[in-house]
């Protein structure tokens, strides 16, 4: 059809709205709208829709909608929308958006947001990953957040915050680390791992870290660090752990081995409230 479809299109093998659906697709093999789809689209290996998708998208292997989806996008393989994601996706392989996800991503590989904000939840096999300013649950063997988010992170091997540049930004100064610490707005974090967090070197951080080996903060961490080797530039809070190594400390440390701006200070327990780490 080259206009738009205003009730339903169902075939043996695909279907192909050039203007749009106002209504639902089923073919046996393949989906096209030339523009936004209002309703769902349901086939064997493939749905597309050029533009806004408000509804629903199942496929047996990919969906791909051009802009915003505002429903739900279930695939075996693969899901992709090239805007925002107001709903959910839930693929056997990798979720992936171009913009904001309010929402829910459930992937058995991957969920990835584009470096953009994570509102919601993200849940995957392998990784997961989220932009600056994301509010978000995530649960997978590595997860990835950027700065200024607030997160709680249940990984297998590790959780880690990275430096996000600003998308469309060309020059070194806009994507350097001094750029992305201007506003300095902390992430709040709960961390829990088998081997590694790390919140990053780019702002402050607040929150738990939990590792079996290995917590790292670049800046200041305010809260609390419980592994084997804690590591940051500023404690303000407890260090517990084999080794606890911090330039700067405003709190304690509870391990075998104590240091405070490269020096070995008090076993066991080490107190300073001095910006200086000085007894």
């Amino acid at each position: 059809s080259d206009g738009a479809a205003r009730a339903a299109q169902i075939a043996g093998i695909g279907n192909n709205a050039g203007k749009g659906v106002h209504g639902f697709q089923i073919g046996g093999l393949a989906n096209l709208s030339g523009d936004r789809v209002n309703g769902a689209q349901i086939a064997g290996f493939t749905s597309e829709a050029d533009g806004p998708l408000n509804g629903v998208q199942l496929s047996g292997l990919f969906n791909e909608a051009a802009d915003t989806v505002s429903g739900l996008q279930l695939s075996a393989i693969f899901n992709n929308t090239d805007g925002a994601l107001r709903g959910g996706q839930l693929t056997g392989l990798v979720n992936n958006t171009e913009g904001t996800v309010e929402g829910l991503q459930i992937g058995a590989i991957s969920n990835s947001s584009s470096g953009e904000s994570v509102t919601g939840g993200q849940i995957a096999g392998l990784a997961n990953a989220a932009g600056s300013g994301s509010r978000v649950f995530q649960a997978s063997i590595w997860n990835i957040i950027g700065p200024e988010s607030n997160a709680i992170q249940i990984g297998a091997i590790g959780n880690r915050e990275r430096v996000t540049p600003p998308r469309g930004s060309d020059s070194d100064e806009e994507n350097s680390t001094e750029a992305v610490q201007a506003d300095n707005k902390p992430s709040t974090v709960v961390q829990v791992s088998s081997i590694y967090n790390n919140t990053g070197t780019t702002n402050d951080s607040r929150g738990v870290m939990i590792s079996g080996i290995y917590n790292r903060a670049g800046n200041a961490f305010s809260g609390l660090q419980l592994g084997l080797l804690n590591l940051t530039e500023e404690v303000r809070g407890v260090q517990l752990g084999l080794v606890n190594d911090s330039d700067e400390l405003r709190g304690v440390q509870l391990g075998l081995i104590n240091i405070v701006d490269g020096s070995f200070r008090f076993p066991l327990i080490n107190v300073s409230w001095r910006s200086n780490g000085d007894e």
